[in-house]
C-alpha cells in the first residue's frame, strides 16, 4: 500500500491545534462520540489549513503517531526531571530528554512542532509537574538572570501565533455547531408541518411566519451592510476634513478642494 504525502511541521501543529481546540472545548468536546468529535476536528483542521486534502482517517492515524511519540518524550522528560541534577536549566533537561528518547527508540524525536503545541496541555504536563523538585526557587533565580535569547524570542512568537490559531478554530467550531443546530431545528419544524395529517390552516400559518422571519433576517442584513458602508464613508469624510490645507491656499480654493474631496469620498463609498 503506497504511503501518503509526508506531513509537514505546519500540518502537525495545525492538527494538534485543532485537536486541542475541539476536544478541550466545553461546547464541542463535551459528550461527543468519537466519530462526531473527529468530524469537528477535521473541520477545524481545514479551517487552519485551507485546501488541505487530508482525510479524517489520515488525521486520526497521524494523531495516533503524535500522541504516542509525544507521550514517550514526556516519559523521558519525567525521568530527567526526577533526577534533579544540580545546575540544570529547563533547556538542559529537555536536551537530556531528547537524548534519552533517541537512546530508547533508536531514532531522533521527529514531532517537535507537535510537541510545542501540546507541551503545556494538562494531559502532557501532569506527570512532569509531579516529578519537579519541591523547591524551585534556585532554578527560577538562575533563569531570571539569563536574558531571553533570539531562539527563545522566536519560539515565544510562534507559541503566540499557535494560541491565536487555536482560539480562532475554537470560535469557528462553536459558530458552526450553533448554525447546524438552528438549521436542524428549522428543518424538523418544516418536516412536521409537511406531514400528510398536518392541519392545512396551521401549515399555512407556519409558513407565513417562516417567510416573515426570513424576510426580517434579510432586511436586518441589508441594514447592517448599509450601516457598515455609512460608517466607512464617515471615516473617509473625517479623514478628509482633518487634512491640513497647504499654506498659500485662499478660502475659495480651499472650498473647491473640499468639494472635490467630498466627490471622491462619495465615489469611494459607492464602490
Amino acid at each position: 500500500m503506497p504511503r501518503g504525502k509526508a506531513w509537514s511541521d505546519k500540518e502537525d501543529a495545525a492538527l494538534c491545534t485543532a485537536w486541542c481546540a475541539t476536544s478541550q472545548n466545553p461546547i464541542a468536546g463535551a459528550d461527543q462520540k468519537a466519530d462526531n468529535l473527529w468530524t469537528l476536528i477535521l473541520q477545524s483542521y481545514r479551517t487552519i489549513v485551507p485546501g488541505s486534502k487530508r482525510s479524517l482517517i489520515a488525521l486520526k492515524n497521524r494523531w495516533s503517531d503524535i500522541n504516542r511519540e509525544v507521550s514517550r518524550l514526556v516519559g523521558c522528560l519525567v525521568v530527567v526531571v526526577g533526577q534533579n541534577e544540580s545546575g540544570k536549566t529547563e533547556e538542559d533537561r529537555f536536551e537530556d530528554a531528547l537524548k534519552l528518547y533517541e537512546a530508547r527508540q533508536g531514532e531522533e524525536f521527529s514531532f517537535a512542532a507537535a510537541y510545542e503545541v501540546l507541551k503545556d496541555k494538562p494531559k502532557w504536563t501532569a506527570s512532569v509537574n509531579k516529578k519537579r523538585p519541591a523547591d524551585g526557587n534556585a532554578a527560577e533565580t538562575r533563569d531570571t538572570k539569563r536574558p531571553q535569547g533570539a531562539k527563545a524570542a522566536i519560539q515565544s512568537l510562534k507559541e503566540g501565533k499557535l494560541l491565536e490559531m487555536q482560539y480562532a478554530a475554537s470560535r469557528s467550531i462553536a459558530r458552526s455547531m450553533e448554525r447546524k443546530n438552528d438549521i436542524l431545528s428549522e428543518w424538523a419544524s418544516i418536516e412536521l408541518f409537511n406531514m400528510p395529517d398536518a392541519d392545512p390552516d396551521q401549515r399555512a400559518q407556519f409558513f407565513k411566519i417562516l417567510r416573515q422571519k426570513k424576510l426580517s433576517e434579510m432586511i436586518k442584513k441589508i441594514a447592517e451592510s448599509k450601516q457598515s458602508d455609512d460608517e466607512t464613508s464617515e471615516t473617509y469624510q473625517v479623514s478628509a476634513a482633518e487634512t491640513e490645507i497647504p499654506m498659500g491656499f485662499n478660502q475659495e480654493s480651499s472650498g473647491v478642494a473640499s468639494e472635490s474631496q467630498e466627490e471622491n469620498i462619495v465615489e469611494i463609498a459607492d464602490l
